[in-house]
């Protein structure tokens, strides 16, 4: 995971947001930018949920076949750029959804760790959000 801002030093084409650099095996001497790029390494262990925070550049490797699926999220700090997607998509009925006054916004402060299954359980309609 890279942040959002060294998208630049990514080398990302511009017809699929694909990165033209491997990052795994990057040439510098081909994409000497790719130097300057902050990388967050870390392993996934079977059971675990990664959350990718919104417009965060990333690749996958996997160590061994594994059957995997993604999602994309939507909460405060992603939302307007949702918004914004939906608006040129001109899909007014998901936006309306969005901005409807009773649809969950913000975060919590005491938001602990949860399996996948957990964090999909919860009651969000619910909750109460302290940021």
């Amino acid at each position: 995971v890279f942040d959002k801002l060294d998208i630049h030093n990514l080398y990302v084409k511009s017809n699929d947001l694909s990165f033209s650099v491997d990052v795994f095996n990057p040439n510098l001497d081909v994409f000497p930018l790719y130097a300057n790029a902050k990388l967050y390494r870390f392993t996934q262990n079977p059971g675990e949920l990664v959350f990718i925070p919104a417009n965060s550049p990333h690749a996958v490797q996997n160590k061994d076949d594994i059957v995997g699926f993604s999602m994309n999220y939507v909460d405060q700090t992603n939302q307007w750029i949702h918004l914004w997607e939906l608006l040129n998509r001109e899909d007014f009925g998901h936006f309306e959804e969005f901005v409807n006054d009773g649809f969950p916004k913000g975060l919590r402060k005491s938001q602990r760790d949860l399996t996948f299954s957990a964090f999909k359980s919860q009651e969000f309609y619910d909750m109460e959000f302290d940021l």
